[in-house]
């Protein structure tokens, strides 16, 4: 073995390099590449283990793939790098058709066009010269690019390019296009340059995923099964990430983000506003209505709206992130910082918009007290990376009532109301202090004043005093939010709302009634089942949240509070399914998980039980024992899987259904039993079209074989973000046995273990690639990624070991030992991190016992 930089046969063996990655991991290059790599950079060199010596202290880049991110990372350093990875996408050219376009853009050949605009054109998209670089590329053989115009200014509004690649394959790169239909018609215009377009296997594009037309590009041009989509890489950088407009690129991208400006209190920022409340309302519920902004920053004594926004985007649109800042002023105490509305488009999200913005808000701020009103899966982040550690021991509720499920219950006259403009204002300001020490006076009458605000205020029939107010307004989405509802029993309540929903026309119209209340006062869901059904308002417990502060609690007589001022939704826990009841098999065995959403990752995560009992354990391996029921077309599974994954489905199928989640990425994951379901619900997610592809990820621990290889085949192409954890010579991922490939010869000395063969369809196959821990599963532990032969049963791993079925004793303790834990005890102890495991049983494990009743003697797999 010799290690050579930039031999004189380096041609030679950049073929081989080149047609070796095509053929094992499909990559798209042709021999002429190395021409225009060795030329047109200002150094280059073909070498391997030697290129970060040459790099030194520079910056550097590479595209990693998923398996090696976090080894590029940890071991090399390439820790810098955007939050979303590239997808790729394969279509099908012989399926390809032309769909119909708008006249608004054309296109030209590239060699029409002045280079100096095209140029310029690239700089938008990318901050480094590359006019050498991007003219050879355009240059070489099999080649085509055209560059589109907007026909009413004659301005470049992108260009594509797409080149012959090595088996007899298309690949589009670069891409770049303002929006979806630009795209198409350059898209369009470049395949039409094309000679036998529809003859060539596949045309691939690179794109980042957080361009979200990329699928609707493609769904104008072929129908689903014409392309399929996965997750192929991300790019990393040693020192410094290169940011970029990853909006507008259909096909690799050079990072440069120049068209985003941070504006504090720009002079168009109703406007800006208006598209914020709108978005916020739309993905998250938040309550607002445009006169807010008014309200807000003329009523505090100091406000900043603080927004990223796209320069190059219509005033109407140019939205990116944003946040407000307020300041609040009180004599002979420190003022009061608030930080509300911060908000991130979803397209945006991951690039570093926010925390720009955050930060921004953070150094006006200073030293001063600040408070923001955190969401239960964002309050320990606030507390511990910004500081807002000084927060109440309770959350607050949310309540969502429907209006025209509502009646007015039978009250006492012990109270009356007012309208609060029939009140003497000295005294409304007076009990308003006993509920809040600072004086909102003015910020209280403000707020009664706006459009559509109904405010009451409830009496003592007795004495004449105040004991409550409530407000109620109309919000966007139409919607009411009940903010601020102050009052000093649950009958005072109860008159303050019954007299004030009474005021407000078309009361049972509109789709929700909002609240937002403090935990400690326990009185609320009384209040709530005097006007409504159990069937007629819902409470989000799971979407709890919290004031926090960065200096000082502000007390507060919380136990009088109905509603709090600032109100916004959360999303629940979507629920547990498959409760004991629902039997996986015929000894009763149940199956059961359970789904969460979160809004802030923008995810939902379906986790399904394990093994349960020690019969269980025994039936993953032993009831079929050879996969024989078909799976929806896309292979034969294991019986006893089917049957439970058919028993959970429906809670699936049904929490993914939901419109308000529909863009929500998914995660699966499982142990034992519960990582074969997962590894059934998965590729039926994508089948049934719940899900694309890239919008899965699996991760599952300790999964046995749930089907036969075009199961596993499929499996692959369906969800390839997905990984199996598996630990030493656990037993359950040798069940079912697969069939061996008898071609191989045991070496001499060996245990006799044998491959699987990658080309029987009769036994079990394993999917998805391998991480294996051949030894311990503590912090710093060997593990392999198991890229090797047979795929998806790579013989360097987990598979090697010969395992009996006479002697499982570690098999079964290794399955049931992951990352330090016992899997049933943590679980049954609560899942407490303090407790202690035993080390490795010496007595006879289960399979060994029940081995000996069927009679199956040194049995291997």
């Amino acid at each position: 073995m010799e290690l050579v930089v930039n031999s004189p046969d380096s041609q030679q063996i950049f073929n081989q390099l080149i047609n070796l990655s095509a053929e094992t991991h499909g990559w798209s290059h042709q021999p002429y590449d190395y021409k225009f790599y060795s030329e047109n950079f200002d150094g280059y060199w073909l070498v391997a283990v030697r290129m970060m010596d040459i790099v030194g202290d520079a910056n550097c880049v590479l595209t990693a793939a998923v398996d090696m991110s976090q080894k590029y990372a940890e071991v090399f350093g390439f820790t810098e790098m955007p939050s979303y990875w590239h997808m790729e996408a394969e279509v099908k050219p012989g399926k390809v058709k032309i769909p119909e376009l708008s006249g608004e853009y054309t296109t030209k050949n590239w060699k029409d066009v002045d280079e100096n605009l095209l140029d310029a054109y690239d700089l938008t998209v990318c901050p480094r010269d590359r006019k050498k670089l991007m003219r050879t590329w355009f240059e070489q053989d099999q080649v085509y690019t055209r560059v589109a115009f907007d026909n009413t200014n004659q301005k470049i509004v992108g260009y594509c390019t797409i080149r012959v690649v090595n088996l007899n394959r298309l690949c589009a790169a670069p891409f770049y296009a303002e929006n979806e239909e630009v795209a198409a018609r350059l898209l369009t215009d470049v395949i039409q340059e094309i000679p036998d377009f529809e003859k060539f296997k596949n045309l691939i594009f690179w794109y980042p995923s957080i361009n979200k037309n990329m699928e609707s590009l493609l769904n104008q041009f072929v129908a689903p099964d014409g392309y399929s989509i996965k997750v192929d890489f991300r790019v990393q950088f040693t020192k410094k990430l290169l940011e970029s407009r990853d909006d507008v690129v259909y096909s690799v991208a050079c990072k440069s983000r120049i068209h985003m400006e941070l504006l504090i209190n720009p002079p168009d920022s109703q406007p800006i506003f208006d598209q914020l409340i709108q978005q916020a309302a739309e993905t998250h519920g938040w309550s607002h209505q445009p006169y807010d902004y008014k309200y807000y920053s003329e009523g505090f004594d100091g406000y900043w709206f603080i927004v990223v926004v796209d320069k190059e985007k219509d005033p109407s649109n140019n939205f990116v992130a944003g946040g407000a800042l307020a300041r609040w002023d009180a004599p002979n105490t420190p003022p009061l910082y608030g930080i509300g509305l911060f908000y991130t488009k979803e397209k945006y999200r991951g690039q570093g918009h926010g925390k720009q913005i955050f930060q921004k808000m953070m150094d006006i701020v200073g030293d001063d007290n600040c408070v923001l009103v955190s969401a239960f899966n964002m309050s320990q982040k606030y507390a511990e990376v910004f500081g807002f550690k000084e927060m109440p021991s309770y959350w607050h509720y949310g309540a969502n009532v429907k209006p025209g499920m509502l009646k007015i219950p039978e009250l006492s006259g012990e109270y009356t109301t007012k309208n609060w403009k029939d009140v003497d204002e000295n005294l409304l300001d007076s009990y308003d202090k006993t509920i809040c020490p600072r004086d909102r006076k003015k910020l209280m009458i403000t707020w009664f004043e706006q459009d559509q605000v109904y405010t009451r205020v409830a009496f003592d029939n007795t004495n004449q005093k105040i004991v409550g107010y409530c407000t109620i307004r109309v919000i966007n989405l139409n919607r009411l939010s009940v903010a601020p509802f102050y009052a000093e029993n649950e009958e005072v309540a109860a008159r303050l709302l019954a007299d004030v929903i009474r005021e407000i026309p078309d009361f049972k119209s509109y789709e929700s009634l909002l609240f937002l209340y403090p935990s400690i006062n326990e009185k609320m869901e009384s209040l709530i089942n005097r006007f409504v059904g159990p069937d007629g308002y819902s409470i989000g417990y799971s979407t709890k949240k919290r004031n926090q502060f960065t200096k000082k609690l502000l007390e507060s007589r919380d136990d009088v509070v109905i509603i709090f001022v600032s109100v916004f939704l959360l999303t629940p826990v979507l629920g547990i399914f498959g409760p004991d009841d629902a039997q996986c098999d015929f000894v009763g065995n149940p199956c059961a998980g359970y789904i969460v959403v979160s809004d802030v990752l923008q995810q939902i995560t379906v986790v399904f039980r394990g093994t349960k009992t020690s019969s269980q354990l025994l039936l993953e391996g032993w009831t079929t024992l050879k996969p024989s029921a078909d799976f929806y077309g896309m292979g034969l599974v294991n019986t006893y899987f089917r049957s439970g994954h058919e028993k959970t489905w429906q809670y699936v199928q049904d929490a993914l259904s939901i419109p308000q989640y529909r863009n929500y990425d998914v995660y699966v994951t499982g142990h034992s039993l519960g990582g074969a379901l997962a590894g059934l619900a998965a590729p039926r997610i994508v089948h049934d079209g719940l899900r694309q592809s890239h919008q899965i990820k699996v991760i599952t621990f300790g999964e046995p074989r749930v089907g036969n290889l075009d199961f596993s085949h499929a499996y692959d192409q369906l969800v390839p973000y997905s990984f199996r954890v598996t630990h030493a010579i656990d037993i359950v991922p040798h069940l079912p046995a697969c069939v061996k490939d008898l071609s191989y010869t045991p070496p001499a000395g060996s245990d006799g273990s044998m491959p699987c063969d990658p080309m029987s369809t009769n036994g079990g196959y394993h999917h998805a690639l391998e991480v294996w821990y051949p030894g311990n599963m503590t912090v710093g532990s060997p593990y392999m990624i198991c890229t090797g032969l047979p795929r998806d049963e790579d013989f360097s791993c987990s598979n090697a070991p010969k395992v009996d079925l006479d002697d499982t004793t570690l098999g079964v303790w290794d399955h049931r030992n992951y990352f330090g834990v016992e899997v049933p005890d943590f679980g049954k102890g609560g899942c407490d991190p303090t407790m202690t495991f035993k080390g490795p049983p010496t007595k006879t494990g289960v399979l060994s016992l029940v081995s000996s009743v069927f009679g199956r003697k040194r049995r291997a797999v």
